[in-house]
């Protein structure tokens, strides 16, 4: 979801949320959720 007029993003990726404001990709939010700690890297 977007909010042009914040400028925000709001993504959902593995149940869990991420909001950006730096216009990210898909692609971007996916290799930072699976750097967080605790995720296993498929």
């Amino acid at each position: 979801m977007t909010d042009l007029e914040k400028g925000r993003t709001w993504w959902m990726f593995q149940e869990n949320f991420y909001v950006e404001n730096e216009g990210l990709t898909g692609d971007d939010i996916k290799a930072f959720a699976m750097e967080k700690p605790g995720n296993k890297k498929k």
